[in-house]
């Protein structure tokens, strides 16, 4: 079974195979070769730095094509700066042949390169009103060196205070590799240094220093909003290491980021430690979301092998955390929570596994909690030393999750439904749970926030034997499926329009992706939810649809790594989407003329505003409706105290309707009773 980490770098394996002809025509285009010299068109390419001059002054959008090759800073970085600075985006993409016809996304074929000597690419936006948009392609950034200040491979600087511009910075399928900001002084951010906003895809950081933050230091500008929050995605770090006193040996942050679907690994050596700090260093009020993602052979000196929060909370999710080994000098724990000032932050822990970490001490080989609101449900704790979980102070509590030797002496309360059984992984190196393992089916299927998928991807709660309950673990113990098979929805749910629905699914081995659909109408059309989707689960947002439609039903289509179709699933009865849902009367019963009922109803999503609200009533099964005095409403209060007609003979086919309708009288939304109710003639 194939985790997602090693499935996306399969995809960029397979990626840099692929050739691709791309055309903007929403930009500039400026034509760069490493030995270029001329004015920027195709039939004359210009060096990289003059690209980056005509691009930041032009008043376009640029794409700058970076033919394939080495391109050799000279006695300073590649610059896009603020002077002159026209506000407009810049993509540098690399790979391209040399008549530019036809693109490698394989980033190892375009190297910018610091020769050890100078930073390799600086964008910066240290004048009020600039603002930067740039991102960067298919290229290898490479041996830069960083002395004068943070930031050696990429630095991406946003000025001082009373002087920041803006910066928005996209790196995407690069690699990042040896480069080095200078321990004395103590520059910081090897690969990366930031202080902007920022989102990075499907890169590898390898073997880059720094005095912190080897890889990536993180940090915000007085200017950015602490909103946004930078991702980091679907990226391998390997070999990073920090030297120093400080923290962060791969990456370090005080920022509030989230990373989803990464991998972190140790030294190439496999013995050496990557530095005093942790490899993941989360700091001073922030609160990094760890999702999805793999910690094995970290080598820390001190505190916090693969995570330490210091003032600042987080979320671990479906991770894995193997053979890490924490305080190798002085320290504890694979991940480690310290309260250094202020209130305790909080932090949560769902579904993760922890094999085989260590610590000097042989205490809290897994975790080391000093202060944290800290709450752990649904893990697996397993050969992390004679203790491996251990709490100093704080409220720290855990439920529903295996513990090796159990919690006696670790400081935690015990939140219910702990066990202490071997977990039965697959094998020695294998993770995955075994079909006889104690933890499978016995998580908490209700705890807030749960994943919808496992690590792998597979569709989080599916019936291991023992009915359709979450197990422990970064796992989701999946039974073979022989078809693509639709678990979530299974047809007779009502779902509110605008909301948000888990869709779930099994598939065989032989499918690499999945295509979504839904129909309104049972089937007969079907419209693209998404597609390109590696996982087996999926959060859809359901659209606004003019009216309830009762006919739905949700389609996922299995292609395989060659793009060929290989099945296809549909939920097994149809659901309901719906706009609007008249609650009282709603059927059964009897109402006496002059009486003064509550009509009720309740409005999801709609299309277009509502601008009133139109009531109606039938005493004959529906033949014909008469609009109830009052109506229509302006507005939609919900809500309306309705005078029972008078009739001559009891009715008993009666319904009530509400119609909303927008600004133009359009219909946005319908509903009536479910079933027939009475009228009586007053007495």
């Amino acid at each position: 079974m194939r985790t997602r980490i090693q499935m996306s770098f399969m995809l960029l394996l397979l990626g840099a195979l692929i050739i691709l002809s791309f055309t903007p025509i929403w930009a500039a285009n400026i034509y760069v070769s490493p030995t270029g010299t001329g004015d920027g068109t195709k039939a004359s390419p210009t060096d990289l730095q003059n690209a980056l001059d005509l691009a930041r002054t032009n008043g376009q959008d640029d794409v700058i094509y970076l033919q394939q090759g080495t391109y050799l800073t000279g006695s300073g970085p590649f610059s896009y700066g603020s002077s002159g600075n026209d506000n407009m985006a810049v993509a540098l993409l690399g790979g391209w042949n040399t008549g530019f016809i036809r693109r490698s996304l394989d980033p190892s074929l375009t190297m910018l390169d610091g020769n050890s000597a100078t930073r390799v690419l600086e964008i910066i936006a240290d004048v009020a009103g600039v603002t930067i948009d740039f991102s960067v392609e298919g290229i290898t950034i490479q041996n830069g060196y960083g002395s004068d200040t943070h930031g050696a491979g990429v630095r991406a600087y946003s000025g001082t205070s009373g002087s920041n511009g803006t910066i928005l910075l996209t790196i995407r399928n690069c690699v990042i590799q040896n480069n080095q900001a200078t321990i004395s002084p103590s520059w910081s951010g090897g690969g990366i240094y930031t202080d902007c906003y920022f989102e990075v895809y499907d890169t590898t950081f390898l073997s880059n220093r720094g005095y912190s933050g080897g890889a990536m230091f993180i940090t915000y500008a007085a200017n950015l909003s602490s909103a946004l929050e930078p991702i980091i995605e679907n990226c391998i770090f390997q070999d990073n290491s920090n030297v120093g006193g400080w923290q962060g040996s791969t990456i370090f942050t005080n920022v509030s980021a989230t990373i989803r679907n990464c991998s972190f690994t140790g030294r190439l050596d496999g013995v050496s430690s990557s530095g005093s700090g942790s490899t993941l260093y989360s700091q001073y009020n922030s609160s990094t979301k760890v999702l999805n993602s793999f910690f094995s052979t970290c080598i820390i000196d001190y505190w916090g092998s693969a995570i330490q929060y210091w003032d600042a909370g987080g979320e671990i999710k479906n991770c894995f955390f193997i053979d890490n080994i924490g305080g190798r000098i002085s320290g504890y724990g694979a991940v480690t929570y310290y309260n250094n000032s202020g209130p305790a932050e909080t932090i949560a822990i769902t579904n993760s596994t922890f094999v085989g970490n260590q610590s000097q001490s042989g205490l809290a080989g897994a975790l080391h909690n000093r202060g944290a609101n800290l709450s752990i449900t649904n893990s697996i704790f397993w050969g992390n030393g004679s203790t491996g979980l251990y709490s100093e102070y704080g409220s720290a509590t855990i439920s529903y999750s295996d513990i090796e030797g159990g919690l006696g002496g670790a400081g935690f309360t015990d939140g219910g439904n702990n066990v202490s059984d071997n977990p039965q992984f697959v094998a020695p190196e294998n993770y995955h749970l075994a079909a006889d393992s104690p933890c499978i089916d016995t998580g908490d299927s209700v705890t807030p926030g749960l994943p919808i998928t496992d690590l792998d991807g597979d569709y989080r709660i599916l019936d291991g034997g023992n009915g359709a309950i979450v197990d422990m673990g970064a796992d989701e113990y999946s039974p073979t499926f022989g078809a693509v098979t639709l678990l979530v929805p299974q047809g007779g749910e009502v779902i509110p329009s605008g909301s948000k629905q888990v869709i779930g699914w099994g598939a065989p081995g032989k499918a690499d992706w999945f295509k979504l659909l839904y129909s309104l109408d049972n089937g007969l059309t079907w419209l693209t939810i998404d597609k390109g989707i590696a996982e087996k689960g999926y959060l859809w947002s359901v659209p606004a649809i003019p009216k309830n439609r009762k006919s739905c039903r949700i389609k996922v289509v299995a292609f395989n790594d060659l793009n060929v179709k290989v099945g296809s699933g549909v939920t097994q009865g149809p659901f309901m989407i719906e706009v609007v849902k008249l609650t009282l009367p709603n059927g059964g019963g009897t109402l006496t003329s002059g009486d003064t009922p509550l009509i009720e109803w309740s409005t999801n999503e709609t299309v277009r505003p509502v601008a009133t609200v139109q009531l109606f009533y039938t005493a004959n099964g529906g033949v014909t409706w008469k609009q109830i005095q009052g109506s229509p409403l302006s507005g939609n209060p919900g809500s309306f105290f309705w005078t029972v007609p008078p009739v001559t003979k009891e009715k008993s086919k009666c319904k009530v309707k509400v119609v909303l309708k927008d600004a133009k009288g359009n219909s946005v939304g319908s509903d009536m009773s479910d079933t027939f109710f009475t009228i009586q003639p007053s007495p």
